[in-house]
């Protein structure tokens, strides 16, 4: 069989890039931190800024664009998972090759129009490790582009995720408007054999309740005109691992859940 030369990979940038990239998220990280903690010592109760003159305009374009990229690849596996069109007779995502009538380019094109956007969406894919590779044909290991590589994506999505938590937080406190969801379940200690258990349960249970936002807002997405001005929103979840706590609360307590933002 013939195989296609290997092209470098869109990923390939240097140690020192990537390390500059990173600061650039950091800061991005930080001005929404400083914003919470400056209403905290200043009781502001204005929304907090979108961003930080710590971060200068073209080094948050990079941010975003490298951000965006997930985000395509994430449009491209809903549309994978959800349209007839590349579902196979149980309505499983089918096995895809890379280029054809029917084919992860075609898929891509979906998500953009622009053959040269479409080829680098198909490439992410592909070399972020979003995919299982059989013969000449792809599969999504789930529906979620889940990241398993450290380059400038995905410190951009950390740095975009974790300033968007900081920001709901600052939202909640601040009593700025309509509450936005915000929970946690924590000092909850358990066995460490009933980690695996943990993890599994927890990735179930949240991958339902992601798929299932996705597919409410999808409903809302392009189906008719706007009557309003457009908002851009979304949910986040994950899970965490601790060593318990030194003031840990005794085994009567431990069904407590501690909701700080709640009496807020």
């Amino acid at each position: 069989m013939r195989r296609t030369p290997k092209r470098q990979s869109r990923l390939a940038i240097t140690q020192q890039e990537l390390t500059q990239f990173s600061s650039h998220a950091r800061a991005y990280v930080q001005d929404s931190l400083d914003d919470l903690y400056a209403m905290f010592s200043q009781r502001s109760q204005t929304v907090g800024r979108q961003y930080s003159a710590s971060v200068e305009s073209m080094e948050l374009q990079e941010l975003l664009l490298a951000y965006r990229r997930l985000h395509k690849m994430a449009e491209a596996l809903f549309i994978w998972h959800t349209s007839t069109e590349f579902a196979d007779k149980e309505g499983r995502p089918k096995p895809l090759p890379r280029a054809g009538r029917q084919s992860l380019t075609s898929l891509a094109m979906r998500v953009s129009e622009n053959r040269r956007d479409a080829s680098s969406i198909v490439g992410d894919l592909i070399d972020m490790n979003i995919l299982l590779e059989g013969e000449a044909k792809f599969s999504p290991r789930q529906r979620s582009a889940v990241l398993r590589t450290d380059n400038a994506v995905a410190s951009a999505y950390a740095a975009v995720t974790l300033s968007r938590l900081i920001r709901t937080m600052r939202h909640n406190f601040a009593k700025a408007g309509p509450r936005r969801f915000e929970r946690s379940v924590s000092e909850v200690n358990i066995s460490e054999s009933d980690l695996p258990l943990f993890h599994t349960f927890v990735r179930e249970q949240g991958e339902y309740f992601i798929d299932a936002v996705d597919d409410w807002l999808a409903q809302r997405t392009g189906s008719q005109p706007m009557q309003s001005k457009a908002v851009s929103v979304g949910v986040g979840a994950f899970s965490w691992v601790e060593p318990p706590a030194r003031c840990h609360r005794s085994p009567r307590s431990t069904r407590d859940r501690s909701r700080a933002s709640e009496s807020v």
